[in-house]
């Protein structure tokens, strides 16, 4: 993203980025609402759970590189 909005940057390759960022933004917000309705579905075995879970804060992670903070 920072090589996008460096020194000799083109508007289409910042009008590129933004769509794809927009786009990847959508997916992740899908994937987290899976996971999470997964996560709570009281039918579900522990071990299912906590793959769910551990699938959330994957997703969770996903979002933080993409906003800029990194893994934390």
């Amino acid at each position: 993203i920072a090589e996008a909005f460096g020194e000799g940057a083109k508007s289409d390759q910042v009008a590129d980025l933004i769509k794809e960022t927009e786009a990847a933004a959508i997916v992740t917000r899908e994937a987290a609402e899976q996971a999470r309705t997964r996560a709570l579905d009281p039918t579900l075995c522990a071990n299912d759970v906590a793959a769910a879970r551990h699938q959330m804060g994957a997703v969770a992670r996903c979002v933080g590189i993409w906003c800029g903070r990194g893994l934390r």
